[in-house]
């Protein structure tokens, strides 16, 4: 990519596009430059007139930077106009005057044009505040100016001209071009296209479409002439200028070409142009078939490029009588540009991935006229200006669209990014159905469009040009897509409706009518006062606004964590309910039924004292022998609503304390043994407030990060509370910052979202005066040891699932291995999209019947395969630990640090496709990930486990986290560091771990190694490999027809997998 990025070319200093035009005066002062109609201009008499104009400019002010406004129809006024601007060194700001009048006041003044230029036939009584000249009035007065070249210092870097473009607001965007950028296109296209070998080039498109910059300059600057067409029938008319004119080049887009081909058809003779320039919109070769055969020495060039990169910035020449199956590539780039095509962390794609087009070089503009947040958000840092050198300033532009580098280093366009599309849960590529349609050979063009049916669902609509039947294109399309894909309407045209820019207007396409269509299945509501319970429960922790009594809770979004918030608040509002029904009953309706009245809650509801065992993950802890075990914490800096009440912050952590009685353990050391204790509280309100209004943004953002460091080494195992809380007043009006620090050995994540739940409903309670009054506590922490303490002894552990003998290791960078210490840690986090993250939950998850956290570990036992060719994989697994083991009793709502670690162990000798994958390891996980709070309980309590060998890798799945740190007065978490959370001389226990979590819908995957044992570079592909195979594993369950079940979805029928496929085949015949 960077090799076929080499395009620089040494350009001119300070070269101005008017001052080549004065050069062409010199050589061909009557030549014609310019006709309309019967009317003409000589290049003698063109200059002098835009002479006239800069000059009378120069005297209202206008000079560099100045923009002036060009509001008028194709006339010689208008080629005047565009060259009186230029000369007086100002940029225009092209107005086309069949725009909507609201549309021209908005970008007459958002562009803020020191003078507007205008003909008697546009209307400007809406624009009194700007300076107006009427060249039909003003004339005579413009004409007493001097004839002679305005001497105008400029630089490269000055402006030339601001075109708008639409915004996704529904406000137009200036886009804001320089003379360096518009030099640099125009030097290429005079020394690319045979500019030189007709008489000129036509004009056919809007002033205020960049793309008619090609037609206007190019022929203006090698002493060749513009033809101006009318205004009305201008196709029409192009088709008889093609007739009569040996033309040099002809700009136009793909859906000019749809009408003019059949107009030329018509003509007894038949056009041999020089060249064809399309651009603007997707080219397919169909369109170019008419030229191929019946003009086969016209060049057909397909060119691409935004608004912001100056007209075109790559191109594409069309080899003769070749077709392409789908559209014509768009090439390589021009001199002075590079092209890159990058995934989501600005890292390239390989030749044939998809990714999205980036520009750089001279043609990148300033960007957009006072939008800096949209300028930011579209010119982004060049990232690769320190590997390779450019001729870029040091940005490269964001397009939006899709692309992908093919073999021979041309691009593909592939279409918008934002032209995906979600239909039935499926992902699709509204191109991919246009490109098939488009196949049909009685297509000539076609549109895939997206609306919403009369029951708001979205449907796929198909919008052709075509002489065939409906049905006919129904039945093409369904036997070469997926059926979810295949449009649910088509419409025929005779012809699709055009902007001013001759792009296919898509707004005026005719709405679908589906009325004949009713396809939804209705949304089954609640039917009992569970059920209403049970889904108002559903909508809250899930954040659905729609919840119907059969949506199966998993496929929703759901997973265990999820599910222990949706037990508790069961448990709550007087349903009981365990961890094990959510997962055998995955829907309401069936969830509902098997709810009984919660009993009498018996947990103690005092405040608990002395002393309790410790359980299995607080023994793993103490096995690590960290040199300081006092540093070692979970922490949240959260950012709040402005102006709180620090008394309230104070009292609601009193109560929290008091409440949650895990919150007050400490920790003592007994000769080689460990033991806890729960502490008092009343004299020990861990809070502290820092005020910081009197700062600077910045000294405020230094001393959060400060305090927050220090008081991550605050806290110490034998004198409890193992919690501080700070809050930072930022000033009034200003949003805050609460932090919490809470050592690991008392908290995990479940109790994150009790702690904060609480924490919000205590300090409201408060501020509204009102009774604090919290949910009853549920079994204690003390309760759970001892029951563990006890299952120790029991005799169905099944010890010999944990005897693993196998060694087990993974490939280093260093072989050094104790240089392994916190302190040398580092994190590489990768990102799916949220339509990826949705397709592995509802596809993959519905496909195979799995669990989100199943389809990761499957990626990753196949990632760490591809790279270390082991077909073994031993790995430890995090669970939150709060299992269903135990009767009558409930920890939905006790704190405290209930996580398991267990291994796990992989060997898939073979499989003929990645379900096989999927299948094996979600088995494998079900038949121990339900066993592993018995690992901890055998290894640490009880008999203990033969198993010298420790897996070098770990992975933990924390669910949804958002709903965890957005709640009342909690807006999110806070950018600022917290410092270290553990103490950097401890040792990591693995070599690498893998934390997985969804965060604004989006799966998040940070992989968590010590630089000095792995280079970036190897965990980069590490994680690139397990990104690809859950994209793999998303495009696999998008073709498979129907679920893939597996022994577990059948526990109680006592199957194997291969008695299991036996069975629903049969049932399939």
């Amino acid at each position: 990519m960077f090799e076929w990025n080499q395009t620089e070319t040494k350009q001119l200093e300070n070269s101005f596009i008017h001052q080549t035009f004065e050069e062409q005066v010199k050589k061909n002062p009557d030549n014609i430059a310019v006709t309309f109609g019967q009317e003409k201009l000589t290049y003698q008499q063109l200059n002098n007139k835009a002479n006239q104009l800069a000059h009378h400019l120069g005297k209202l002010g206008v000079k560099r930077e100045v923009k002036v406004g060009i509001l008028m129809e194709r006339s010689l006024d208008l080629l005047i106009s565009i060259f009186g601007v230029l000369k007086a060194g100002a940029a225009y700001v092209p107005l086309d005057p069949t725009y909507p009048l609201d549309r021209i006041t908005f970008m007459v003044e958002d562009s803020q044009i020191a003078v507007l230029l205008t003909t008697i036939n546009n209307s400007v009584e809406n624009f009194n505040s700007v300076t107006t000249i009427n060249l039909d009035q003003d004339w005579p007065l413009i004409t007493q100016e001097r004839e002679e070249n305005p001497n105008i210092s400029l630089f490269r870097d000055n402006l030339a001209y601001v075109i708008y473009t639409s915004g996704s607001t529904g406000k137009p965007k200036g886009t804001l071009i320089t003379h360096h950028g518009l030099s640099n296109y125009l030097t290429w296209a005079i020394a690319t296209y045979p500019v030189e070998e007709g008489s000129g080039s036509p004009v056919n498109s809007s002033i205020a479409f960049d793309a008619t910059i090609t037609s206007i300059f190019t022929p203006l600057l090698v002493g060749k002439k513009v033809i101006l067409l009318p205004e009305t029938g201008e196709i029409e008319a192009l088709s008889e200028t093609f007739i009569q004119e040996s033309l040099s080049l002809v700009k136009l887009t793909p859906a000019h070409l749809s009408i003019l081909n059949p107009l030329l058809t018509q003509k007894e003779e038949i056009p041999q142009g020089h060249a064809l320039i399309i651009g603007g919109e997707a080219l397919s070769s169909k369109s170019l078939t008419f030229w191929q055969e019946k003009s086969p020495k016209t060049r057909l060039i397909n060119e691409y490029g935004p608004t912001e990169t100056v007209v075109g910035c790559c191109v594409y020449q069309v080899p003769p009588q070749v077709s392409h199956s789908e559209n014509v590539p768009i090439g390589r780039p021009i001199t002075n540009t590079e092209i890159y095509i990058l995934d989501q962390y600005l890292q390239p794609t390989p030749i044939g991935v998809p990714g999205e087009l980036y520009i750089g070089g001279l043609g990148v503009a300033r960007g957009y006229f006072n939008r800096p947040d949209l300028t930011a958000e579209r010119f982004i840092p060049h990232p690769f200006t320190r590997r390779q050198p450019t001729p870029s300033s040091s940005r490269l532009y964001k397009t939006g669209d899709l692309a992908r580098y093919l073999s021979d280093g041309t691009i593909e366009y592939l279409g918008r990014i934002d032209n995906q599309v979600k239909i039935r849960g499926f992902r699709v590529e509204l191109g991919e159905i246009e490109g098939i349609l488009r196949q049909h050979p009685q297509v000539k063009e076609a549109i895939a469009v997206v609306q919403e049916d009369n029951n708001k669902i979205p449907r796929l609509v198909a919008y052709v040009v075509a002489e065939s039947e409906i049905e006919e294109l129904r039945q093409f399309t369904s036997d070469k897509l997926p059926g979810y894909m295949v449009p649910t309407l088509f419409l025929t045209m005779d012809s699709f409706p055009l902007t001013v820019n001759g792009k296919i207007h898509r707004k005026k396409l005719p709405v679908a009518d589906f009325s004949q269509r009713n396809v939804k299945k209705e949304l089954i509501a609640s039917r009992t006062q569970q059920e209403e319970a049970l889904t108002e429960i559903w909508r809250d922790v899930l954040g659905k606004m729609e919840v119907g009594i059969y949506d199966n809770f998993f496929e929703l979004g759901g997973d265990s964590i999820l599910g222990l918030q949706i037990i508790a608040r069961a448990n709550q509002v007087g349903l009981q309910l365990t961890p094990r029904q959510l997962f055998q009953h995955q829907n309401i309706a069936e969830l509902a039924s098997v709810a009984t009245i919660a009993p009498k809650n018996s947990a103690e509801q005092g405040l608990l004292t002395g002393l309790l065992p410790l359980i299995p993950i607080q023994h793993w802890f103490f096995e690590q022998e960290l040199p300081n075990p006092h540093h070692y914490n979970q922490t949240l800096l959260l950012e709040t609503l402005p102006d709180l009440n620090p008394d309230y912050l104070q009292q609601a952590l009193h109560y929290i304390l008091i409440h949650h009685d895990a919150l007050r353990m400490g920790f003592r050391q007994q000769e080689t043994t460990w033991e806890q204790f729960y502490g008092d509280v009343e004299n020990n309100i861990p809070f502290a407030t820092v005020n910081l209004e009197s700062l600077a943004e910045k000294t405020q953002k230094f001393a959060i990060e400060s305090v927050s460091e220090k008081v991550q080494t605050t806290l110490n195992l034998g004198d409890g509370p193992l919690v501080r809380v700070v809050w930072f007043d930022l000033g009034k009006g200003q949003k805050s910052r609460l932090l919490f620090v809470i050592h690991h050995l008392i908290i995990d994540s479940v109790s994150w979202r009790i702690i904060l739940e609480d924490f919000v409903t205590v300090y409201q309670q408060l501020l509204e005066k009102k009774e604090v009054k919290l949910p009853q506590k549920t079994t204690s922490y003390q309760t759970w040891a001892n029951k563990l303490l006890d299952y120790s002894q029991s005799e169905n552990l099944d010890i010999d699932l944990w005897s693993m003998s196998r060694e087990f290791s993974l490939p280093t960078d260093n072989a050094v291995l104790n240089n392994n210490q916190v302190e040398l840690e580092d994190r590489l986090s990768l990102t799916l999209t949220v339509e990826k993250t949705k397709a592995l939950q509802e596809e993959v998850g519905t496909a195979y019947n799995a669990k989100i956290n199943e389809i990761i570990l499957a990626a990753l036992y196949q990632s760490i395969y591809q790279w270390t060719d082991q077909q073994l994989l031993r790995i430890d697994l995090e669970g939150h630990g709060r299992e269903d083991i135990f009767e009558s009793v409930n920890i939905s709502r006790t704190v405290g640090w209930f996580t398991t670690i267990f291994p796990l162990e992989l060997e898939l000798k073979s499989m003929n496709s990645l379900g096989d994958l999927i299948k094996f390891v979600k088995e494998k996980y079900r038949q121990v990930g339900k066993q592993g709070i018995k690992y901890g309980v055998l290894r640490y309590l009880g008999s203990g486990i033969d198993n010298k060998t420790e897996s070098p890798v770990k992975f933990n799945y924390l669910g949804e986290v958002d709903r965890i740190t957005t709640q009342g007065f909690i807006l999110g978490i806070a950018e600022e560091s917290t410092g270290w959370v553990r103490s950097p001389q401890g040792t990591r226990s693995h070599l690498i771990e893998i934390i997985g979590a969804v965060s604004k819908k989006q799966l998040q995957l940070t992989f968590v190694y010590s630089r000095q044992i792995y280079r970036r570079q190897t965990i980069e592909k590490l994680g690139q490999k397990v990104v690809n195979n859950l994209e793999a594993f998303i495009v696999h369950s998008q073709s498979s027809k129907t679920a893939a079940y597996t022994p577990s979805d059948f526990s109680k029928a006592n199957l194997n997998q291969k008695q299991l496929d036996k069975f629903l085949g049969k049932l399939k015949k």
